[in-house]
């Protein structure tokens, strides 16, 4: 996933087929974690912009 919130890539492995459950949970995780890490990049560049605005409400 990229930091545009795009998902680039998915790689199933054959193994998983046997469990779909498992398979679902781990998708589903994976994508929760790429979107949390990306707001968290997010949340730290844009704090080194807005570090210096002090006195503008921000």
């Amino acid at each position: 996933m990229q930091g545009t919130r795009q998902v680039i890539d998915v790689q199933i492995n054959p193994e998983f087929l046997e469990e779909l459950d498992l398979l679902q949970d781990s998708i589903l995780l994976a994508v929760n974690d790429a979107l949390k890490q990306i707001e968290k990049e997010q949340e730290e560049t844009m704090g080194q912009f807005s570090g210096g605005l002090g006195g503008f409400g921000f």
